[in-house]
């Protein structure tokens, strides 16, 4: 990683001392935020693909009426996340 220049981003172990870095709460809130978008929203629990092709298929297009449905809200001026007419 030294080589690459690269950070690594992690919160501070109880035993060691308070280290200088970025807060790392916002990144863990935007990523546990799109998780439970693509878990509830898409339903990706219950996708029923039979493999792997078919379910990057699956995620692929749910994602896509997903974007064209926050564009659509957005153009028509709605709130963009309120999906509750194009929910299945």
């Amino acid at each position: 990683m030294r080589a690459l220049g690269a950070i690594p981003i992690r919160p501070s172990r109880a035993d060691e001392p308070q280290r200088a870095q970025p807060p790392i709460g916002f990144i863990r809130q935007r990523i546990e935020s799109i998780v439970q978008t693509l878990k509830d929203q898409l339903f990706l629990e219950r996708h029923l693909a039979k493999s792997s092709q078919g379910l990057f298929a699956r995620i692929v297009a749910r994602m896509l009426a997903l974007t064209a449905a926050i564009h659509l809200n957005w153009q028509t001026g709605r709130p963009p996340r309120q999906l509750a007419p194009y929910q299945h």
